[in-house]
């Protein structure tokens, strides 16, 4: 929040808030009465949204964006080394951008990751 007072009104105001996580909801059980208090998870079903005979999933090369301010707990070193590995492999025809903050080591440990790699 870039306003925490502002944001604990906004919330104590609304009909709902909404947590992305059980780790993010737990954080605002005690401020918010349990009965507005939705969890409804960020990941995506990929049985629902992968259909492989459509178009917008067969471009190359594939373009991975991971948004959110690097931090430890957000999953960007587990992210890199995963496509580290992959490019290792010999899978070539991807991108990886990160869209966030680079304020924690988390960022410096990425760009290692990579540049070891090869990437």
């Amino acid at each position: 929040m870039w306003s925490r007072p502002v944001g604990n009104d906004l919330m104590a105001s609304s009909a709902k808030v909404v947590a992305i996580s059980n780790c993010i909801a737990g954080k605002y059980r005690d401020a918010i009465p349990e009965s507005r208090l939705v969890t409804i998870y960020d990941g995506v079903d990929q049985a629902r949204f992968h259909c492989p005979g459509r178009e917008i999933m067969c471009a190359k090369p594939y373009s991975f964006v991971f948004l959110g301010n690097f931090d430890r707990y957000k999953g960007q070193i587990e992210f890199a080394m995963a496509c580290a590995k992959v490019f290792r492999d010999g899978r070539r025809d991807f991108s990886v951008s990160f869209v966030g903050g680079e304020d924690d080591k988390a960022y410096p440990e990425c760009v290692k990751i990579f540049a070891d790699a090869g990437m």
